[in-house]
């Protein structure tokens, strides 16, 4: 905006202009503080939001590893995961879940067909076990009875050593297959013991053939063969389940991450929101600050440079300074004032002038007239004085004086009658400045009535600035405030972090105490499997044993790797929570420049208040000058009046010289026909 431009622009308007920049940017601050209110209540919302469905996919990570771990329903996964996916928006995180729903109905197939295959060999080899504990019990009886000791023959004795190994054998078949899905690696171990056992029922059979017990080695053999088969199918379940598990052991990883990594994005973005519109915010105050400031030095010169020039003017036309040059060429009100001012003084020294003149004039035709009325008075007496002799040469005489007389008196009418008419007209123009004074006086009223309105708003404008200031607090208030809250929750995430290391070195306790427990209740029951029917109870207590190992290590694993997702997690919480108290503390620095940027705002609008103030006592100032002009016009238009009623009484005068002198020339007329 060009200095001319504001030149021509209203005094109110320029003098609004400030204030209203100042209302329109707070009102702009407002909005874009209700605006960023409004997205931050929102980003919360959300991110609220995120933060439950990332814990209910910890949750779900946390019972498929149960259910990995054998502690868990495939069922209620399922429908576990179906529930999850329905709110799960599209992308990285729901395909890692689809596919992580299909792995696991897999390994739910895998699960139910070496149920079946263990089902099957521990039939098989109950089978081989009550075959042979059914023989050692009928030669037991016979051996306890004395008379059918003796039927009891030599192959029959040789065969109790064989039904005793073949019992062992499925015992250890069974803790071996058992340790087996303890453990995958220790498939050779049952393959290589099945091996061997077969060749050892090859070797029976053939001792034996064609005895009556060659059927019983048979069937030993063939249960063993399908023992064999089944286990090998069962180990390349478990691999397979071992494959799967790793597989959706790495896609639970990846749907963490994803939901981390989503989760990171949304308080990034939330924060670099919040602090784009701070920084913008701070930016839009400093710019209109400076258009501000700019604005009012302006305006302020546009002001109060002419009315002091006014107020200079005004001084010297008061003190008689009629050819004072005004040199104002602005074309608002002020610039029609100073126009109007030198075009009053131009008429009222126009008048003061003519009314000179006139009165010179006019003194010029009383001298004459007093002098003429002299030569009369002096005529009269040589008339008075004259003898009868001399009297019709004076009377001639007298003639030529009274004509002469008379012919000034009727030219010192006429002139007395101009100067009338040139007194009236300066009266005229004297009460003209007169008005055009009060008018002035009135239009620098009103400025000073728009200086004063122009500093109460001014001063509105600076509560206006205040509530700004206050607002930028709350905010600058509300920041410190979530600066706090990160700060409670990073150290709560650092507790957590401390708590789950040693819950991880309590499990790892339980893992070995486990493990011991496990290897007792194994060797129990081979000693059971040993000591044939005697140890059968304690075989089943060491199995029950071994199940309660079993089932201890399987959870200790699952809260194991628990616990590791737990930790990753709360490390990547940790991790974003400083980054996020870093931000939180940028947009507190940003908060509090926006702050001094308002201070700087509200120093401006004080300025500016007072320069409108100063403009308000020029333009009362510059009233008081125009009081005293108007109060000279009104003495001059005053004097042009008494010279207009002097100036007719001249007239008068004149007149009654011209009577007088006509009386005196019929004075002399009858002094000739005396004569």
């Amino acid at each position: 905006m060009s200095f001319s431009l504001i030149g021509r622009m209203p005094i109110r308007y320029k003098i609004l202009l400030p204030s209203a920049l100042f209302v329109i940017l707070l009102l702009g601050v407002g909005a874009m503080y209700l605006d960023s209110s409004a997205m931050i209540s929102d980003l919360r919302e959300s991110q609220t939001e995120l933060s439950g469905l990332a814990q209910e996919v910890r949750d779900m990570a946390l019972t498929v590893e149960a259910y990995l771990s054998g502690q868990g329903d495939h069922a209620m996964v399922d429908a576990l995961l179906a529930g999850l996916m329905d709110h799960v928006p599209d992308g990285e995180l729901k395909s890692s879940l689809v596919a992580v729903r299909n792995d696991l109905a897999e390994y739910e197939a895998l699960v139910k067909d070496n149920t079946a295959l263990e089902e099957e060999i521990f039939a098989h080899a109950r089978v081989s076990l009550e075959q042979s504990q059914s023989f050692l019990a009928t030669i037991s009886e016979r051996l306890a009875d004395e008379t059918a000791r003796n039927s009891v023959s030599t192959l029959e004795r040789l065969v109790i050593a064989g039904a005793s190994v073949n019992t062992e054998s499925n015992y250890e078949a069974m803790v071996l297959f058992l340790q087996l899905k303890q453990d995958s690696s220790r498939k050779d171990e049952l393959l290589g013991f099945l091996d061997i056992l077969l060749e050892n029922v090859e070797k029976d059979i053939e001792l034996l053939e064609s005895t009556s017990f060659q059927g019983m080695a048979v069937a030993s053999r063939d249960s063993v063969l399908i023992i064999r088969d089944l286990s090998t199918t069962f180990i390349a379940n478990v691999e397979t389940q071992s494959v799967l598990g790793e597989t959706i052991h790495a896609k639970l990883e990846n749907s963490l991450s994803a939901i981390d990594a989503l989760s990171t994005a949304q308080s990034e973005n939330f924060m670099a929101t919040v602090s784009s519109y701070l920084r913008t915010l701070v930016i839009a105050l400093a710019v209109i600050a400076v258009i501000g400031t700019i604005l009012g030095l302006l305006t302020t010169r546009t002001i109060t440079r002419p009315l002091r020039k006014m107020i200079v003017f005004s001084n010297a036309v008061g003190q008689g300074d009629y050819n004072h040059e005004l040199d104002i060429h602005q074309k608002d009100e002020v610039g029609t004032l100073a126009k109007s001012f030198q075009d009053m003084t131009r008429n009222l020294q126009y008048s003061m002038d003519d009314v000179a003149r006139q009165t010179a004039i006019a003194e010029d035709k009383a001298t004459l007239a007093e002098d003429a009325l002299e030569e009369a008075h002096a005529a009269q007496e040589k008339a008075k004085r004259a003898t009868r002799e001399g009297m019709l040469q004076a009377a001639e005489q007298l003639e030529g004086i009274v004509e002469q007389i008379t012919s000034a008196s009727t030219e010192l009418s006429a002139q007395v009658g101009e100067s009338r008419e040139g007194a009236s007209i300066q009266s005229q123009r004297a009460t003209e400045a007169s008005t055009a004074m009060e008018e002035m006086n009135a239009s620098m009223i009103e400025v000073a009535g728009n200086a004063s309105s122009a500093a109460e708003n001014a001063d509105k404008a600076r509560e206006i600035t205040d509530q700004g200031e206050q607002i930028m607090e709350q905010v600058v208030t509300s920041v410190g405030r979530l600066n706090n809250t990160a700060e409670t929750l990073k150290s709560g995430l650092d507790d957590l972090g401390q708590q789950a290391d040693a819950i991880g070195q309590i499990m790892n306790v339980i893992t070995d105490i486990a493990d011991q427990t496990n290897l007792l209740a194994l060797n129990a029951a081979i000693e059971a499997a040993r000591a044939g029917e005697a140890g059968r109870g304690f075989a089943v207590v060491a199995d029950e044993v071994r199940k309660l190992a079993e089932k201890t290590m399987a959870a200790t694993k699952e809260v194991g790797e628990s616990i590791d997702a737990i930790q990753q997690g709360t490390t990547t919480s940790i991790a974003n929570m400083q980054e996020t108290i870093s931000t939180v503390s940028e947009s507190t620095e940003l908060a509090g420049k926006a702050g001094e940027s308002l201070r700087s705002i509200r120093s401006m609008v004080d300025s500016t208040a007072d320069q409108v103030r100063s403009i308000a006592a020029a333009s009362e100032e510059q009233s008081a000058a125009s009081e005293q002009i108007t109060t000279s016009s009104s003495e001059v238009n005053r004097i042009a009046t008494e010279t207009v009623s002097a100036m007719e009484q001249s007239a008068e005068a004149m007149d009654a010289l011209a009577a007088l002198a006509e009386e005196l020339k019929g004075l002399i007329n009858n002094l000739k026909q005396i004569g």
